[in-house]
């Protein structure tokens, strides 16, 4: 009677088990690529208008390589799948961040100017004597000036970072400026004087 070999089956069975994994790595890395390059076309953005959100992300992406890399398959094709998704929701938050940024900046571009003429003039009129101040003197008046020709020059800085879609130094710079300015007019235009008494 013939006799039949057995095979072990362990071998065998540790194939099958890589084979089936083998299986599932595939999607996992195509999946991760995906999510990986939405996270690269948005992190220019994030990293400008939302950076604290950069983090998070390059964490999460971190994260679901090292479940790729334990051949954690189903974890990392869900990795994936949510970093793709928080890469997106984060290019519109970023998206959003500018337009907001954007917008601020146009408010202040309407008002500064006339603010900083209005001082001008304020100031000219008190160096010239025309406009009585009795608590200040000429020396007061002059540091002003010159003070306000500082603030000048910062905004004109302000205005060519936005031109230069540097749009978060800009409108940082002028917020600066319309603050000094608003002290000097509380110190220096009438009416602003009187509003603070």
């Amino acid at each position: 009677m013939a006799r039949h070999t057995r095979r072990p089956l362990a071998p065998l069975v540790a194939a099958l088990v890589l084979l089936a994994a083998a299986c599932g790595r595939g999607p996992a890395e195509e999946a991760l690529k995906a999510a990986e390059a939405s996270l690269d076309a948005a992190r220019p953005a994030v990293e400008k208008y939302i950076p604290a959100e950069m983090k998070a992300l390059t964490d999460a992406a971190s994260a679901a390589r090292a479940q790729l890399k334990r051949g954690n398959y189903k974890a990392a094709l869900a990795a994936a799948a949510s970093l793709e998704a928080k890469a997106k929701v984060a290019s519109e938050a970023a998206r959003k961040k500018k337009d907001e940024l954007q917008a601020s900046f146009a408010a202040l571009e309407k008002t500064l100017p006339g603010e900083v003429q209005a001082l001008r003039k304020r100031l000219a009129a008190l160096a010239r004597g025309d406009a009585s101040s009795a608590d200040m003197d000429q020396e007061t008046v002059e540091t002003a000036r010159a003070n306000l020709d500082r603030l000048a020059q910062s905004w004109d800085e302000a205005r060519q970072k936005q031109g230069k879609d540097e749009v978060v130094q800009a409108v940082e710079q002028a917020e600066k400026v319309k603050s000094q300015l608003e002290e000097m007019a509380h110190a220096f235009l009438p009416a602003k004087s009187a509003s603070v008494r």
